[in-house]
Parts: C-alpha cells; structure tokens; sequence
C-alpha cells in the first residue's frame, strides 16, 4: 500500500467493508468494545450471498470444525433472541448420493452423540427424500432470516453504516488505512475485509489462498403451507447441494462445486432434484441465479491480518473470509476471533 496524500471524507476507527452477516457480526462486536465502527458495502445491507443464503445454521460434521461451529449455532440463536427474532428449531438431514458415503455418515451417530450433538439415523419416508433411504439428523440447528438479523445487529449507535460504497483501493498513510471509493475515501485506524468472493480485488495475496465456487441458487414463492423439506432440511453429500424452507415459507434449493476443477454445471443438480422431489414447486419459480462464493484450500476459514505489525492493530488490514459450507455456523465464531486479533495483538 502506498501513501495517500489526497483528502479524506470521513474518519473512523474501524472500517469493516462489507455489510453481510460476516461484516455486521464483526461491527457488531467492534462497536462491543467501544470503538467507532464504519460499514460500507458496493451495494445494501445483506445483499450479497447472505440475501441467497437459506439462513440454515447447522455444524459442520468435520470434526476439526465441529465443536466450533456448535458454538456458533448457539450464539447466533442468542443474537437472534436478542434482537427479538425467532429462530426456528431444525433438524438438518444429511444424506449421501453414494451408499457408501451413506455407511460413513450412519457411522458417525456415536461419535456425533459423544460430541455432545443430537444425532440420530433417521428412516421416515416423510423425512428423509426418496432414493436416499436413510440419514443423519442433526437436532442442533435452527433457520433465521439472515438479511433482518444483519440489519438489526447493524442499528447500533456507534455503528454507520454507508451502502452503494465501492471500495476499490487501500493505501497506507501513516498509522492509519486509506480506502478508496470513486469520489469517497474513508481513514480508518483498522480495516478488516469482510467481502467474499470479491476480496480478491483489493488483495492479491488473498485471491491465491481461496477457490472460487459456483452456485445455483432456485427459491420459490412464499408457500401456503408447510413442505416436507421444513422440518428437515436436507443436507445432500456434505453441502453439494442444500434444500430447505426458509423463514419467510419459500422453498429453497442450492447447488455448489466445491471442487474448484469441477467443470460441471451446479444447476443441473438443483433442477434434478427438484424434478424428483418436487415437481410441482417449478411452477411457483421466484428466482432462479447463478452465485459465487469462496472456500479455503483446506475448508477451514481464512483469518488474519496483512499487516506485518502486530504490536499494534493500528494501521493494520484484517480478513475473514471463506467459511465455506457451514458459512452461517461459522460466522460468529469467526467474528469472535477477529476481534480477539485485532484488539488483542501478539506481543512481541
């Protein structure tokens, strides 16, 4: 980053770029702390892959990630209490297209259980799709509407918020951080990068740790009734596709290449299995949209900071990227320990 001499709009303390579930969680706690918090965002409040997203808070099975992402479940179930939302309580199903993955998934039920998850083999055909045969529950999981959950842990007072911002550059000058926007620019003491899949355009160096991934996104109308999918949603081959009813009664189906070499298309996968299951529901289409997210080399999120300084967090540039399929569970454990490197740095 080089120095920036020009003027300066506005001044803040912290500037968190990117107004999703992920950056409103980490304001959220900046502001906590008593610190001054700017959000900008290229576009509106939650309107990137948190306004697609199905809003399913579930822990990863992985379990490297598991105790971590059953916290996160369980603080997001306090957020959204808090700010006096109702999450649903769910039983996420997952299920395997390949009957050995199947074995492997009813295996894990013990371990799950001494985990402390309610885990259980789940056969009801009025759970479980057909063609699957069986799968695992996973009680510990709810549904929330992840766009009103961002916006109210953004109405705080020590939080502004400034939407349709396109941050195109950081520059140093100083202890502190310029971002620039055409015809805006913010300093800030600390910036953290909260922006997905388009991180990559201010930081080369971060573009080379993540896989892009594509989606396809199909959501219903809002429906009448209740659908087999809302009492369980399901969970096919760890996330390769995910379908559910929403807070809101739309049915949802999304369909991702996690294998960044994948050339196959992830729509084709999402329209299979609405053929199959629910035929009827192509003729309430809302939305049908390709998406773009990212993940790590290894699955795990991608945390820390670019500056090399760490006796100080000013002038320093954070991120918090790539939480990957279980993003939502993910999300406030993430913020907890951007915070936790920010405002207490390494000593030398």
């Amino acid at each position: 980053m080089a120095a920036y001499n020009g003027p300066v709009d506005h001044d803040t303390e912290v500037l968190v770029i990117g107004a999703g579930i992920l950056g409103a969680l980490i304001a959220r706690q900046f502001a906590e702390n008593g610190l001054n918090v700017s959000v900008v965002d290229a576009q509106a409040i939650g309107s990137g892959a948190t306004r697609h997203a199905p809003g399913l808070a579930t822990p990863s099975l992985q379990r490297a990630h598991r105790q971590q992402t059953m916290r996160g479940v369980q603080m997001l179930a306090g957020l959204a209490q808090q700010h006096h939302l109702k999450p649903r309580l769910v039983g996420a199903l997952h299920v395997a297209s390949r009957p050995d993955d199947a074995d492997a998934l009813r295996g894990l039920v013990a371990e799950l259980q001494a985990d402390g998850l309610d885990a259980t083999w789940e056969t009801d055909p009025s759970v479980v799709p057909a063609g699957f045969g069986g799968g695992l529950r996973i009680a510990n999981s709810m549904l929330i509407d992840p766009v009103l959950l961002t916006t109210r842990l953004l109405q705080q007072p020590n939080i502004l918020v400034k939407q349709h911002v396109e941050i195109q550059k950081l520059e140093r000058v100083h202890r502190h951080v310029m971002a620039l926007a055409p015809g805006y620019s913010v300093r800030a003491g600390a910036v953290v990068l909260a922006t997905g899949a388009y991180t990559g355009l201010l930081s080369p160096y971060l573009a080379d740790s993540m896989q892009v991934v594509r989606g396809s996104v199909w959501r219903s109308q809002p429906q009448p009734k209740a659908m087999a999918c809302a009492s369980a949603p399901v969970v096919v081959d760890g996330g390769r596709l995910v379908a559910t009813q929403t807070a809101d009664m739309r049915v949802w189906v999304g369909a991702w290449r996690w294998n960044s070499r994948s050339t196959d298309d992830p729509a084709h996968d999402a329209r299979a299995y609405l053929n199959r299951h629910m035929p009827d529901l192509l003729a309430e289409t809302e939305l049908w949209m390709s998406a773009v997210g990212i993940t790590s080399h290894d699955g795990s999120p991608l945390i820390g900071s670019l500056s090399g300084n760490q006796r100080s967090s000013a002038g320093n540039v954070f991120y918090a990227l790539a939480p990957g399929r279980f993003g939502l569970a993910w999300a406030p454990v993430i913020a907890e320990q951007v915070i936790d490197l920010a405002l207490r740095p390494r000593k030398a």
